[in-house]
Formats: structure tokens, C-alpha cells, sequence
């Protein structure tokens, strides 16, 4: 008798193919992060020391983490990939970390996947001399033990001077050791154009171990600096961005002056508030966004992934003769419960598209009993809005 096909969520299937195309390989740090349940900062703060558990700081119940990650161990295992561990240790050194307490959840998260072939410079079999020790130095660089990889780069000079990865290990371990605290315009240049491309060429997955302390680099050398719409990649919310501190990334962006008038930081804020699961302010920057930048708003949808992704989706496939512009609307009529995070006076500020007010006004009375009137105003601002709304009422 023929097993039945395990079934797997066709979101999970969708994540883990995208991180399984960007880096060849899946870390399960790299899903928690990715599905907002872990943030980077926390993380680093476990490879530095100090944080003894990782599991305690996830967002959710570690049982619908276990699962999570249960589910994405047996896609990969459907797929043919290798398990791999992982191996965790604190920053610059060679005590072994735990992630949880829990044997299962600690092995879930201590166990990557990747192709055979997807990974050359992680194969610990090759008898190559000078492969071996570009293995090494990769490692050390992602594990950010320059003097470890240090000695391997040494041990390559000598063994096999001509090696085709010698180069860019060099300058990986240059970059590490000699970009200081401030970094110059010249410096950021290099690290956004070489060195960053370099990282993600030959560590792959583990480059953002390497890249961070570098971005948090630049980022506070670009700390204070006008926003320059021609060089939106030259602020400092940019650089947060790339090291994943969500909280200074957002707050970068909430001190540049009249913030809300460009699309980029309106999506650069929404990104960072869907980071920290702070749903208001999401719906907050998606209002404007789809009221100011109506051609932005799917942009941004698709890179915020998860509930808003699902309604735009939904929205586009409808046959609701509504614009971009009304995409709001459409998540109140949706999920109605997006209705009771918006406040009156920020609506007024924000200027709405015709009808929203009064939608988000009907679905919060239409419950009480006390929105007939409020159905008759709808209908003279905005006819095809009541027609979706008593759709959705069937």
C-alpha cells in the first residue's frame, strides 16, 4: 500500500523554495526571521552571550515554533536535501550554544538542508588542500573569527597561492579588520558595491553574520544625515534595514522631517512596523501609500508577505470595480477588525480616498445596530464601495 503524500502548507512551501533559491541552502534561523517570529537583534545578542536561550525570546508559543519548523524539516526532506547541523558558538569563539532547553526544538533549529552539490565550499570531504581552507576561512568569517580565518587565508597564501577564492577572502578579512566605527563615504561605497556582493557570493546563507556589524557600521556613520530622495539607499533607516535592527530602522525614518511625502520611507516604515508586528502602524503607512502612491502600494504588499499580501491578492482577484486607491477600504470590508485600529483624527490627517471614512464609520456601528444612514452617505460617495461592502455582508 502506497504512503499518501505528505501535505504541506503552500505558504511554508513558498518561503522555504524563496530561501532555498536566494542562499541554496535552508537555515531554520533564517525561516523564524523571515516569518517575523525572531528578531536579528536578538539573535545576535545570543551569539554574543547575552542571552543564554534564543527560544525564550521567539514571538509566539515554542509548541507553533516546533511545528514551523517540524513541517520545514520534512518539506526538505520531501525535496532530497542533506541535513547539515549548524553548529551554533558565541561570536569569535568555540562555545557551542543552545538554542532551547527542549532536545527536539534545539535540534529542529541546529539543522540546516541544502543540495549536495549546492554547497561546494561547505564540503567537508573534499581532499583538495586549498579548498579545505577556503572552508575554513568561510566559516571563520561567518562565525566573525578574523584571526581564525586569518590563518587559513595565511595557510592558503602558502599552499596554493593561485586560488580563485583567494582574492575576495582577502577582502572579506580586510574589510572586517579595517573598517572602523565611522566609515567614510568612500568606505560605504565599497561596502555597498563589493564587499556586500562578495559576502552573499561566497557565504551565502551565513553572510548576514558576517555583513552586520559592518551595516550597523554605516548606519551610524550616516546617523543624522538628510534624506536624499535621489540616494534613498544612503540614509541611515537603509543601513538598520540591511542589519535587520527594526527598531532603528524605524526610528531613522520617523526623524527625517515630513517622512510621509516620500513612497520609499512610507514603505521602509511599514517594513520595519510588520517586523515588530505593530499592525496599526502598518495599516497606518498601507493607507497612505495606497492614497498618495497608488503604483507603490503592491510593491510594498510584496515585500510585507503574510496577512496584507493574502488581502492584496484577494483584492486583485475580486470583481469589485475598485482602484488601488480604495485597497484600504478593501482590508476593512476583508477584516473588519483592521476597522478598530484606525482613530478619527488620524484619518482626517491622512486625507482618505472618497468613501473610506464612512466605510470605517459603517463597519464599527453596523454591529450596534445604527448605520443605516451611514449606508445612504456611502452609496452618494461612493456607489461600487456599498456594492462591495453588501457583497461581503451575502
Amino acid at each position: 500500500m502506497k504512503k499518501p503524500k505528505p501535505h504541506f502548507d503552500p505558504d511554508l512551501m513558498a518561503k522555504l523554495d524563496q530561501l532555498l533559491h536566494q542562499q541554496g541552502e535552508y537555515l531554520p534561523l533564517e525561516l523564524l526571521l523571515a516569518e517575523g517570529r525572531l528578531l536579528y537583534a536578538d539573535y545576535d545578542a545570543w551569539r554574543e552571550g547575552r542571552i543564554e536561550r534564543l527560544d525564550e525570546q521567539l514571538f509566539g508559543d515554542s509548541e507553533g515554533c516546533a511545528e514551523l519548523l517540524s513541517q520545514a524539516a520534512a518539506y526538505c526532506h520531501a525535496l532530497g536535501l542533506k541535513p547539515n547541523p549548524c553548529d551554533y558558538r558565541q561570536w569569535g569563539s568555540e562555545d557551542r550554544l543552545c538554542f532551547s532547553t527542549n532536545q527536539t526544538l534545539d535540534g529542529l533549529f541546529q539543522t540546516g538542508y541544502h543540495k549536495d552539490d549546492s554547497h561546494p565550499q561547505l564540503d567537508l570531504f573534499m581532499d583538495n588542500i586549498g579548498n579545505n581552507l577556503v572552508n575554513e576561512a568561510i566559516a571563520a568569517l561567518a562565525e566573525r573569527n578574523s584571526p581564525k580565518a586569518r590563518r587559513a587565508v595565511d595557510q592558503l597564501l602558502k599552499s596554493d597561492p593561485l586560488h580563485r577564492q583567494l582574492d575576495p577572502l582577502l577582502s572579506l578579512l580586510e574589510a572586517a579588520d579595517q573598517l572602523g566605527e565611522q566609515l567614510s563615504p568612500a568606505q560605504i561605497d565599497l561596502l555597498q558595491q563589493q564587499i556586500a556582493p562578495l559576502a552573499r557570493d561566497l557565504l551565502k546563507g551565513r553572510a548576514d553574520d558576517y555583513l552586520n556589524p559592518l551595516w550597523r557600521r554605516a548606519a551610524q556613520s550616516q546617523q543624522g544625515q538628510a534624506y536624499d530622495p535621489a540616494q534613498p539607499q544612503r540614509h541611515s533607516s537603509w543601513f538598520w534595514e540591511q542589519a535587520r535592527d527594526w527598531p532603528a530602522a524605524k526610528q531613522a525614518v520617523e526623524q527625517i522631517d515630513a517622512w510621509q511625502n516620500w513612497a520609499e520611507l512610507l514603505i521602509r516604515h511599514a517594513r520595519a512596523s510588520a517586523k515588530l508586528r505593530l499592525n496599526p502602524e502598518v495599516l497606518l503607512d498601507l493607507c497612505q501609500l495606497s492614497w498618495c502612491f497608488p503604483e507603490q502600494i503592491r510593491q510594498c504588499l510584496d515585500q510585507l508577505d503574510g496577512l496584507f499580501l493574502h488581502s492584496w491578492h484577494r483584492f486583485d482577484d475580486s470583481d469589485c470595480n475598485l482602484e488601488h486607491s480604495d485597497f484600504p477600504a478593501w482590508l476593512v470590508l476583508s477584516l473588519p477588525g483592521q476597522a478598530n485600529l484606525l482613530e478619527p483624527g488620524q484619518l482626517q490627517a491622512l486625507q482618505p480616498a472618497k468613501g473610506f471614512a464612512c466605510l470605517v464609520r459603517l463597519v464599527q456601528q453596523e454591529k450596534h445596530k445604527l448605520a443605516a444612514d451611514l449606508r445612504a452617505e456611502l452609496k452618494a460617495e461612493h456607489p461600487e464601495l456599498l456594492r462591495c461592502y453588501l457583497a461581503h455582508k451575502g
